[in-house]
């Protein structure tokens, strides 16, 4: 579903970060739930930590549902900051943001990484007046974070 990566932070798990069944409502606050297949989803171990998701629940603006929300209506990237924005300041986008640490510096620094090189990208395809690369750049840009231009 997730295709080896964080259902959050979208970060490859397997290799130098692990995987974690996470509970998006927490299991302590929700046994009921424990097993239920619509609480569960595939982390990994940071944002799933006490540090970050950890027991935290909101009961007036849960974390979204990365299985069931449509995350591209509730967040988008500032390419300036490389942070992860709330849209419309969406409070349940928020508490996503806070609880699972998606603005966390190694995340940052790769997502501003990758806009790094889009940008560049779609500098060296407009210089050589390859309107078709600039196209298929311009697609990939915003497939990566809802980039508009």
């Amino acid at each position: 579903m997730f295709e080896g990566q964080c259902c959050f932070c979208e970060s490859p798990i397997g290799v130098q970060v692990f995987e974690r069944i996470e509970h998006l409502m927490p299991k302590s606050k929700f046994p009921h739930l424990c097993f239920e297949w619509c609480n569960l989803n595939y982390s990994c171990e940071v944002c799933n930590s006490k540090k970050y998701k950890g027991d935290k629940w909101d009961d007036e603006n849960p974390i979204l549902n990365p299985t069931f929300d449509e995350i591209k209506n509730y967040l988008e990237i500032d390419i300036e900051t490389a942070k992860i924005l709330s849209i419309n300041n969406d409070l349940r986008a928020k508490t996503t943001i806070e609880h699972t640490g998606l603005n966390r510096e190694g995340l940052i620094e790769r997502r501003r990484d990758i806009v790094n090189k889009l940008k560049e990208l779609l500098r060296i395809a407009v210089k050589a007046g390859a309107v078709e690369d600039f196209k298929d750049i311009k697609n990939q840009c915003q497939r990566v974070g809802d980039i508009h231009f």
